[in-house]
């Protein structure tokens, strides 16, 4: 256990080294590179915070001397094993966050489908055809519900549709349809779990949080950009439009 808190935490602090330049860019870095090559990015380095296994690196980058937390003798003389101590702690507050989120998903889940309605044949009609304009496999369910402010999608095995219980005009629908639609065909729902896999890891390091929170933006930009490619003016437009309007609904649950 104390060799694997070891490697994290030298993981930890070498990566906080690449991660903390990039992040302070960030913003110039949206206005330079496309959306797709900065999600590119952000996956390699989650994936790369996520596996703390050594690399063969040809020079050092930060050395962590853990010799003086090994054993540290207590007032009484007895032997104060600091290191092991470290290691439990780290190990328990990462299975606490994954038993919080995953509880706070569950729960969330639940209530969002409580009293959830089909949607109409309309609306139904409208989800399988734009689905298969994208060449998904799988219409995903479509329900309504009083509980969400926002569209959005909700779950990684079998994904709900939810839309708010307020009815939308037929042109906002097609939009936020399609967005929604745009996510399950990139598999965002899967990319942002595995996002969220580093911050399991390094729970300590608010650096890889705010990792996962710019690599979530810039999903949502990539799907943005998925939507109106090869669309003219006025879709741009209305999809704008539609996306300002529902800014306001606020976050969805994980895996949402």
């Amino acid at each position: 256990m104390e060799s694997l808190f070891v490697r994290v935490l030298t993981l930890s602090l070498t990566g906080s080294a690449v991660l903390l330049p990039l992040l302070l860019l960030a913003p110039r870095l949206r206005g330079r590179y496309a959306a797709g090559t900065l999600s590119v990015l952000w996956l390699v380095l989650a994936l790369r915070m996520a596996l703390p296994v050594p690399l063969s690196l040809p020079w050092t980058a930060v050395t962590v001397d853990v010799s003086a937390l090994s054993s540290v003798t207590a007032p009484e003389g007895r032997p104060l094993p600091l290191l092991e101590l470290a290691a439990w702690v780290w190990l328990a507050g990462g299975l606490a966050l994954v038993g919080y989120q995953g509880a706070a998903y569950l729960l969330a889940r639940r209530r969002l489908l409580r009293g959830a309605q089909p949607g109409t044949e309309e609306e139904r009609a409208q989800l399988a055809a734009l689905a298969a304009e994208l060449g998904l496999r799988r219409t995903p369910r479509l329900l309504r519900t009083g509980e969400a402010d926002a569209p959005l999608v909700v779950g990684l095995g079998r994904p709900v549709l939810l839309l708010p219980g307020r009815p939308l005009p037929a042109d906002e629908r097609e939009v936020v349809l399609l967005h929604e639609l745009t996510h399950l065909r990139r598999h965002d729902l899967a990319h942002k779990a595995l996002l969220f896999v580093p911050c399991a890891v390094h729970w300590f390091n608010p650096l890889v949080w705010w990792m996962a929170r710019e690599a979530g933006r810039t999903l949502e930009l990539c799907c943005d950009a998925r939507v109106v490619r090869g669309r003219d003016e006025a879709f741009r437009r209305r999809y704008g439009t539609a996306l300002l309007h529902l800014a306001a609904g606020g976050r969805g649950p994980v895996l949402s």
